[in-house]
């Protein structure tokens, strides 16, 4: 259990950092780091199914371009 935890952890840091030291490598996105922790834990269907939950959020409330969510605080809560 306290493998998993570490490597929970090594995984959340390198999210955190991952423009900073990766350029745009998309690791810190929802979805991927979902699927890494997923695989940790030993269930990587649960983990890519909340990381896809999470992702939809994620894109409801991000701004693209020029295009801005209608409500950037509804869209986060």
């Amino acid at each position: 259990m306290i493998i998993q935890a570490a490597l929970v952890a090594v995984v959340a840091f390198l999210a955190s950092v991952d423009e900073q030291l990766f350029g745009a490598s998309m690791m810190a996105r929802p979805l991927f780091t979902g699927m890494l922790v997923g695989a940790i834990m030993g269930d990587i269907q649960t983990g890519v199914t909340v990381g896809a939950a999470l992702e939809a959020m994620f894109m409801g409330s991000i701004m693209v371009g020029s295009a801005v969510p209608p409500e950037v605080y509804a869209s986060s809560t």
